[in-house]
């Protein structure tokens, strides 16, 4: 139950629809009334880089449900492409320097690495973003040099 005057946030997210066969009927989402009486309201969550990358980013806590986290990944030398492994994620979005890599299902496959690019990379320091749907308690990722499936 929650209290009047409260407000509650879901987060539904779009996994894209099934356009063929038998499986036509394919939805998704909040498919009955509103746990809760009230005015309720949707709104698309843009997960455009520049909004992305002005979040207030706090110091590491558990997560309980989606989180955003930011981290820093080194390159010596010349960029060159590269892997970033999603293990110890679950399922989500990664950045690179404000480039959407895609999307990642790590608990599901098939693949468990996304490829980033070399020219999406900069000689020092690049900024990495994740948006981990289940609050992955993972607390980094790692560059490898092929892909894993």
């Amino acid at each position: 139950n929650l209290p009047r005057g409260r407000s509650m946030d879901l987060l539904v997210e779009n996994m894209g629809r099934v356009n063929y066969g038998k499986t036509m009927a394919d939805f998704k989402g909040l498919l009955s009334a509103p746990p809760v009486p009230g005015d309720w309201m949707a709104f698309c969550l843009p997960l455009v880089a520049k909004q992305i990358q002005k979040l207030p980013y706090q110091a590491a806590m558990p997560p309980r449900g989606p989180v955003f986290r930011r981290g820093v990944m080194q390159v010596r030398g010349t960029p060159r492409d590269t892997f970033l492994s999603t293990a110890g994620l679950t399922k989500g979005w990664m950045w690179v320097n404000g480039e959407p890599l895609g999307r990642y299902w790590d608990t599901v496959g098939p693949q468990h690495t996304l490829y980033v690019p070399a020219p999406f990379l900069n000689r020092g320091s690049n900024e990495v973003i994740i948006l981990d749907l289940h609050g992955a308690k993972s607390p980094a990722v790692e560059s490898v040099s092929a892909a894993r499936y």
